[in-house]
């Protein structure tokens, strides 16, 4: 099957050389036939391919598109098969045997191709202008086959480009493909989606060529595209033009730096594409153009997918934390409407206690009211030689009602300061409770060593054997008769026990001896003794007076006001001693009485100036 196919390409090769120019495409279209076959393998296929090339039908295939097709019938058609034939032959195949289709027959294919393309969609502009709006018919037919061929060629032109890289120059620096772009009507537009995948591929399959196009291409096709973004209304095709330059200036960075000062206000009028589905590579040029240097654009990039990372990282933490939140909600919502209850329940009781507090203070100007007023009646009853005797119990009475009140107060006060004196009085107890377990403790950890008194000299082996003998002498000689040995031992042991006890106590003694308490036990057994031996006052002189006087401030101070009160007491109205009824009340010994009377005196003063008082009192 294999060498069948290889004669009919080698005849085919042979027809061509020696046919018509007229007949030629149709003799290449041929090869379309060949190359589809079903039945080939991988490896034949390849065969087939380096066949072509070794009998020079693609040189044929390149001459054949620079024919005028547009006066031949069916022209376009054949020129697209032809075409295909030729990107079918330079797919994955390499073309280092063959220089000359390399380097001669393919750029000018390229070139070729473009033209027929563009040749194609002027003939389907033409036709639309005049028949779009047939739907049915020769026309519409004649349309549809235009458009088709229009695809086929962009389609098999791409997979040529994406084959052989090195056309991608080629194609990036045709007029025909400035040309294809040149038009700018809406229906064209829709048509120019193709070209730019074709351009885009073209940057994608060899990113170099950018970077090694002639000045004079890369300025027209740049002010092509910038052109397209500005007056386009097409998303498609703005969005791969964007795209594109993305590409383009990713493979070459200087061209941001000569876009931004040959394109100055590109920016504000990029702004009109925003929210039309390529926001991402939108911003990403304007960035670009913005910064005028790929460098500061790739650090403001970062700088924005930063702020993204930290976005989502933030929105995450938040998340997760709503999502512990539903858990820890019912507790938060218990936990809100007891303490709403508690206040709302506060609330009532305050409002309550207001209320009670309110017709209390009611009730008691009532009371006070209706017994000012029995008063008055009580006053209109009374006989008028009875009112002073009157007016005397009521006072009796008054005074009874405040001296139950006064001293009620000064109870309480009084109260407070003895429980304060016992709290800090069973304070000194547990401290000293607490002193006395630790002293007793450390005596005892003290005594149960060994002591160091008791301890016996060190006596030489010689004179220890000397003075055993003089003691088993004097044993014999003071034994008493009839004594047993046994009872002896424990006379001697009791004896030895006993003479321990003394020794360790006296150590004690002698160690925890305090010369303050001495001096102070002293003392006092001295003014004991004096005491015991006072005379009776008919018979007491000045000396023994003299013998009762102290040498101390305090007392001498104490005497002094105790004498100061007495007389006071003495000379007081009846009023001022209502406090003072018992001796006890004062205590010499504090500074914060004098005067004394003086100061009592005020706070009754006081206590009866309050009007609630008097109230209570004549309530």
């Amino acid at each position: 099957m294999a060498n069948s196919e290889h004669e009919e390409v080698i005849k085919l090769a042979s027809v061509v050389s020696e046919a018509n120019d007229n007949e030629i495409p149709a003799l290449l279209v041929r090869l379309k036939y060949i190359l589809h076959r079903s039945q080939q393998t991988p490896q034949e296929l390849q065969d087939i391919k380096e066949l072509i090339l070794d009998y020079d039908l693609l040189p044929w295939c390149a001459i054949v598109l620079k024919y005028d097709h547009s006066k031949v019938k069916n022209g376009f058609a054949t020129a697209v098969s032809i075409v295909e034939i030729l990107s079918q032959c330079c797919y994955s195949i390499s073309l280092e045997k063959h220089e000359e289709v390399k380097d001669l027959t393919l750029p000018d294919a390229v070139n070729s191709i473009l033209y027929l393309a563009f040749v194609i969609l002027e003939q389907y502009f033409e036709n639309w202008k005049q028949f779009g709006s047939i739907r049915y018919g020769t026309h519409a037919e004649t349309i549809a086959s235009r458009l088709g061929q229009f695809q086929s060629i962009m389609d098999s032109l791409v997979n040529l480009v994406t084959s052989q890289s090195y056309l991608a120059r080629t194609v990036l620096e045709s007029d025909n493909l400035i040309r294809l772009l040149i038009e700018d009507n809406a229906e064209m537009e829709k048509r120019q989606v193709l070209v730019m995948k074709l351009v885009q591929r073209c940057v994608r399959v060899d990113s170099s060529c950018v970077e090694k196009l002639r000045s004079t291409s890369a300025n027209h096709l740049l002010d092509e595209l910038i052109f397209k973004i500005t007056s386009s209304q097409s998303d498609d095709l703005v969005g791969l033009i964007v795209k594109t330059l993305l590409m383009m200036i990713d493979a070459y960075p200087d061209l941001a730096g000569k876009m931004t000062m040959r394109y100055k206000g590109l920016k504000a009028l990029m702004t009109k594409w925003l929210d039309h589905g390529f926001d991402y590579n939108l911003k990403a040029l304007m960035e670009i153009l913005d910064a005028g240097n790929l460098k500061l654009a790739e650090l403001a990039r970062r700088t924005r997918a930063v702020k993204v990372i930290w976005a989502a990282y933030q929105g995450w933490k938040t998340r997760a934390r709503v999502g512990k939140l539903h858990k820890v909600i019912p507790s938060l919502q218990s936990s809100f409407r007891r303490k709403r209850q508690e206040n709302l329940q506060a609330a009532l009781k305050e409002r309550l206690g207001f209320e009670q507090r309110y017709e209390a203070e009611l009730h008691r100007k009532r009371q006070v009211r209706l017994a000012r007023e029995k008063q008055l009646q009580m006053l209109e009853i009374v006989p008028a030689r009875s009112v002073n005797r009157h007016i005397q119990k009521e006072e009796e009475k008054a005074a009874v009602k405040i001296q139950t009140i006064w001293r009620g107060c000064s109870q309480k006060k009084r109260y407070e300061k003895e429980k304060l004196f016992q709290k800090q009085v069973n304070a000194a107890i547990i401290i000293q409770r607490g002193i006395r377990k630790f002293l007793k403790r450390r005596r005892n950890a003290r005594s149960s060593k060994p002591n160091q008194l008791l301890k016996y000299p060190t006596v030489p082996k010689e004179l220890r054997e000397d003075y055993q003998f003089e003691i088993e002498q004097k044993k014999t000689i003071s034994r008493k008769k009839d004594v047993p040995l046994s009872e002896a031992q424990a006379i001697h042991d009791l004896t030895q026990q006993r003479l321990l006890l003394y020794h360790s106590n006296r150590n004690e003694r002698i160690q925890f001896r305090d010369p303050k308490l001495d001096a102070l036990l002293t003392k006092i057994h001295i003014e004991e003794e004096v005491l015991s031996n006072l005379p009776d006052l008919s018979t007491a002189t000045k000396v023994d007076v003299d013998n009762l006087s102290s040498a101390s401030n305090a007392v001498a101070v104490a005497a002094e006001r105790e004498h100061y009160r007495a007389m006071k007491d003495f000379t007081s109205q009846w009023w001022k001693k209502l406090a003072f009824d018992t001796k006890d009340s004062i205590d010499p010994f504090d500074a914060k009485i004098a005067p004394v009377y003086d100061q009592e005196q005020n706070d009754i003063e006081e206590f009866l100036r309050t009007p609630g008082n008097f109230n209570n009192l004549f309530g």
